[in-house]
């Protein structure tokens, strides 16, 4: 612990913005129960947020169902990826397509982000006070069929991620479709005892994050698909901290 508390002070000094690091030192913060020096998020599972937001689309079901629509015209664009199982997710930035819906569902959400700023304006963690001045919001389909999941993962590139929830199957067990997101991922010494949060999106859901906070969905034994659009606010690649 004295090797790890010297160079993780050299880490917070040289590069406080790395996300992997930033897991690492909260992980290590709680289940050793020392002092996080580490600043750009101490405390992760304390920036999750949640709003549904079927009252602010007019004709919310019709919007719905063009959705699903553009989730068909992305059949050419489906990639397989090795942290997901029994489902694709879409190339490309999807938030950037050229679809009417789309351009709105970008606008509700960065309207989002910024009452979620706002929110935790009084934070003096680097995740809010270091927010990056140039940033761009890229999205992505996934669909997952029956037992799909995507496995425990982080957005280390990112910054803040979130989720838009369009159809979510009905859970024949305790947390089926959920998405956890915990301290703990990747080979770490896996501990019951750390915190964890189990949320069960309902259509419409959006959640917003950290993007270094882990995740996963629960597989799901429903024959019904689970689709939704997550994204990321990302730094620019040219953007220094």
């Amino acid at each position: 612990m004295e090797n790890y508390n010297k160079l993780l002070n050299t880490f917070a000094e040289k590069d406080p913005t790395n996300l992997r690091i930033a897991s690492l030192a909260a992980y290590v913060s709680t289940k050793e129960n020392i002092k996080n020096v580490y600043p750009f998020c101490k405390k992760p599972l304390n920036y999750f947020f949640s709003i549904n937001l079927r009252d602010e689309f007019e004709s919310s079901d019709q919007f719905y169902q063009r959705l699903l629509k553009i989730s068909e015209k992305l059949e050419s664009s489906w990639q397989i990826k090795n942290i997901v199982k029994n489902g694709y997710q879409s190339t490309g930035n999807l938030l950037d397509k050229p679809f009417l819906e789309i351009t709105v569902l970008k606008k509700k959400i960065e309207k989002q982000i910024s009452i979620y700023r706002k929110n935790y304006k009084n934070s003096d963690d680097y995740y809010i006070t270091r927010w990056p001045n140039e940033s761009e919001l890229t999205g992505w389909y996934i669909k997952l069929k029956k037992q799909g999941q995507l496995k425990s993962h982080i957005h280390e590139t990112g910054w803040l991620s979130g989720v838009f929830y369009l159809r979510v199957p009905k859970p024949l067990r305790k947390n089926e479709g959920s998405i956890n997101l915990s301290l703990q991922g990747f080979d770490y010494p896996y501990d019951e005892k750390l915190p964890n949060l189990y949320y069960a999106p309902k259509p419409f859901d959006l959640i917003l994050y950290p993007s270094s906070l882990f995740h996963f969905t629960v597989p799901f034994t429903s024959n019904e698909e689970r689709h939704c659009i997550a994204f990321d606010v990302t730094p620019k690649k040219n953007f220094k901290n």
